[in-house]
């Protein structure tokens, strides 16, 4: 027997007719390319054989820490609690939504710095929910965590003393002078 697959449509004459002579390029269009189907094949292989559970492991922890670890910059920073809003809890995914008024500066910023983030936009989403998608996989380092914050810190500090520029305004010091 070989692999194959068959199906069988039942409908009407005005169906079939239709079928018979459109249905091929829209099998052809939507059918996923075999080197993707040999990929799929080949994932399921591994995650039933057990050799993806170190990796899903480690992608877990990098998620929790990067959860973990932007909740105490969010903490400790004015200007980090200012310009993100980050989620309030720990994705079940390892796709960080962090939201925020100017999402295309942010990830101009972070793509400088070698790192491979997505602003997604109005209409892509609803006005006011506006963000930077970060998405981990197995191949990253804690380090990589560690630039990417140190990079999200940088941005709202910059931010920070801009807004303050543009306003004319400063830091209000006290004690005396």
């Amino acid at each position: 027997m070989t692999d194959k697959l068959q199906a069988i449509v039942l409908g009407s004459h005005l169906l079939r007719q239709y079928l018979i002579n459109y249905a091929r390029p829209l099998i052809y269009t939507t059918f996923l390319p075999y080197p993707s189907l040999a990929l799929i094949r080949a994932s399921y292989r591994l995650l039933v054989s057990g050799a993806t559970t170190a990796m899903q492991r480690h992608l877990h922890h990098l998620t929790q820490t990067l959860f973990t670890t932007l909740r105490e910059a969010n903490r400790n920073s004015a200007a980090f609690r200012r310009f993100l809003q980050l989620p309030s809890s720990c994705p079940t995914s390892p796709v960080f939504a962090i939201q925020l008024q100017e999402p295309r500066s942010l990830a101009i910023h972070l793509q400088n710095q070698g790192m491979m983030v997505r602003a997604v936009v109005p209409p892509t989403v609803p006005i006011g929910t506006q963000r930077v998608r970060v998405c981990l996989h197995a191949g990253n380092t804690v380090e990589e965590l560690d630039k990417l914050l140190k990079a999200l810190e940088e941005w709202c500090e910059t931010q920070m003393l801009l807004k303050s520029e543009a306003t004319g305004g400063g830091v209000a010091l006290q004690g005396r002078l």
